[in-house]
């Protein structure tokens, strides 16, 4: 079983290092705005630049985790993000803050990579399944905690304590990566170019890549959308306390954590190509419930939570298995596949909430409506028979 080999648990902290780095100060974004003197906007920049340096740094990194190996580019990145989290957490300049947080979006980019790469170097079939579904499911121990810790840490001790922190399980990770995690790449310096055309065409011309990270894209983009839009909707249109807004976050994340690690178990009586499928039908209804119970209840945090609900549920059932499914072809070139996959996802993400946020809609417009209209595309996509060679799942996984 993955979760009681010595190597898989090392992963899995690995990938909490990314979102480590946003929900341990969540709940502290408004001390934050208040101690360098700027707006709402710009105390969010520190989130938004760090998902963008995060998303455009893969096509930089994954290269490098083919040519010189998983483990330089994962240690070099953590200390990096260490040194980052110790940056902001001593200056009083809030261009240093950014800088900072631009550098550790990049380097919790190397993270990210090495702990997906690894998994597709070390296991397959079924495994890999289980793998991408496990580390998911690590992605959102994070939320369910995070926010909790941060905020008591931060209401004892002060918010720079919260980065501290973030430094601290950093530096546990380096170790516990450093001696626990032996170099897994099986094609090590075996391109003469760190960074060709050759590398990248045989990943963008497979059709099961193409289309499965369209299904990610997605899934990112409604995440960032509610993480953006939610919380001023909770806080402000709801009228939320602190306390109950990090609880439905905490919820939210746990539900979603519980709905990754069982996704294997549903796995063994459906395909992935079809749960994916269920997971687009319940993002569609999650969408579309946003807007109609908005519309019927108002200030009602019910008609708020329940849509909620069904979408993180739903997202164990996209995200994990279009991962699964458009890295398992390419063994040989696990670090760049990852990479330009979560570069789509991403980046690609990034960019439509950048241009969607210039629009006045309201919150929960803005979620459900995005909610639901990509997730219909998608299922329109599945229906189409000219694009059935897209998302038939190949042979080869």
């Amino acid at each position: 079983m993955l979760l009681k080999s010595k190597q898989f648990p090392i992963l899995m902290g690995l990938i909490m290092l990314s979102p480590m780095a946003i929900d341990i100060y969540i709940a502290s974004l408004p001390d934050i705005v208040a101690y360098f003197k700027v707006s709402q906007t710009q105390g969010q920049l520190t989130i938004s630049l760090y998902l963008l340096c995060l998303g455009m740094a893969q096509i930089l990194v994954g290269p490098l985790t083919d040519q010189f190996g998983r483990r330089p580019v994962a240690l070099t990145g953590i200390f990096i993000y260490c040194c980052c989290a110790l940056v902001i957490s001593i200056t009083d300049n809030f261009t240093w803050v950014l800088i900072a947080r631009a550098f550790q979006g990049m380097a919790a980019c190397g993270a990210t990579i090495v702990a997906f790469s690894t998994a597709r170097d070390l296991y397959s079939g079924e495994q890999i399944n289980q793998a991408m579904s496990y580390l998911s499911g690590a992605i959102a121990i994070v939320p369910s905690l995070a926010p909790a810790i941060g905020g008591v840490i931060a209401s004892y001790f002060g918010w720079q304590y919260d980065f501290v922190f973030m430094s601290i399980f950093a530096s546990a990770i380096f170790f516990w990566f450093y001696y626990g995690l032996n170099e897994t790449c099986p094609s090590i310096g075996q391109q003469k170019k760190i960074y060709s055309i050759q590398r990248y065409k045989p990943i963008l011309s497979h059709k099961n890549f193409i289309f499965y990270s369209m299904i990610g894209l997605a899934s990112m983009l409604n995440i960032i959308s509610y993480i953006t839009y939610a919380p001023l909707w909770m806080l402000e249109g709801l009228n939320m306390t602190q306390a109950i807004f990090i609880t439905v976050f905490s919820m939210n994340a746990f539900l979603n954590m519980i709905a990754c690690f069982t996704t294997p178990i549903l796995l063994k009586v459906t395909n992935r190509r079809n749960l994916i499928i269920t997971g687009l039908c319940l993002q569609l209804c999650a969408g579309c419930l946003f807007i109609v119970d908005y519309q019927t209840w108002e200030k009602s945090y019910i008609g708020f939570i329940i849509p909620s609900l069904l979408f993180v549920i739903s997202l164990a059932w996209t995200m994990s298995p279009s991962a699964a499914i458009g890295l398992t072809p390419f063994g040989k070139q696990a670090g760049t596949a990852s990479a330009l996959f979560n570069f789509i996802q991403v980046s690609g993400a990034s960019l439509i909430i950048v241009i969607v946020s210039q629009l006045s809609i309201h919150p929960v417009y803005m979620c459900g409506g995005l909610l639901a209209s990509s997730s219909g595309l998608l299922l329109m996509c599945f229906k189409s028979h000219k694009l059935q060679s897209w998302h038939q799942i190949a042979s080869t996984t």
